[in-house]
């Protein structure tokens, strides 16, 4: 009997034995892959990565990632850049054997459709009056709002459109400012007469163009 308590106890040891070594083999490779802003890479922005290997210095091991570039910014620091949606692998790589520590994948989105702003002075605004001076030297600013990047849209196009003696009178710009044929609109404009800002367009960093709908202001 006491030799059959003997080998149930032998047992149990090696068992715990094993399964601590187990963890303890776990705890040398300890990797972490995440992304700083989020669990979602975006098409167009420098996306920061945060990789990190306990027991590893930094300089030992490498990352790759299966769509798009990523490059070490420092330390645990790492920036992705990725062209297109989908998703992506990001993989961390030991160099003294080759050996990948551990894969990731991440959901790439387009970055939001941004709001249209008429940008005046310091202020941005979507309606409401305005006089022809500030109007004239307004210009149209794309933005997303509540966004953790911080993304800059270039306005390729819009039209201004008034009616003037009850006839629509418009012209397009092709950049975030009035034109001087749109100027020359404006100025025309009685007071109380309403403008409308339409079709604007926008290019953001992914190369994706946007429609940004039409913005409406009463002129005083």
């Amino acid at each position: 009997m006491k030799k059959i308590t003997f080998a149930i106890i032998a047992m149990l040891i090696a068992l715990f034995s094993m399964v601590s070594g187990a963890y303890a083999q776990l705890d040398d490779v300890d990797v972490n892959i995440s992304s700083v802003k989020m669990d979602i890479l975006y098409v167009g922005v420098s996306n920061p990565v945060s990789i990190n290997i306990a027991g590893m210095s930094p300089d030992s091991f490498t990352a790759e990632i299966s769509s798009g570039a990523i490059f070490r910014k420092s330390g645990s620091d790492w920036i992705a850049n990725i062209k297109v949606p989908g998703t992506a692998t990001i993989s961390c790589i030991s160099k003294e054997d080759y050996k990948v520590l551990l894969t990731k994948k991440f959901r790439v989105k387009n970055i939001p459709t941004p709001k249209a702003y008429l940008s005046v002075g310091d202020n941005l605004i979507t309606s409401g009056n305005i006089s022809k001076s500030m109007l004239s030297n307004a210009r149209i600013v794309a933005k997303i709002d509540d966004f953790d990047f911080d993304v800059k849209f270039g306005i390729t196009e819009f039209t201004l459109l008034t009616y003037v003696k009850g006839f629509a009178n418009n012209a397009e710009s092709r950049s975030s400012n009035l034109t001087a044929d749109q100027v020359k609109i404006v100025q025309q404009i009685s007071p109380g007469g309403v403008v409308v800002i339409e079709n604007i367009k926008a290019k953001g960093p992914d190369g994706k163009n946007h429609d940004l709908g039409s913005l409406c202001f009463k002129v005083r």
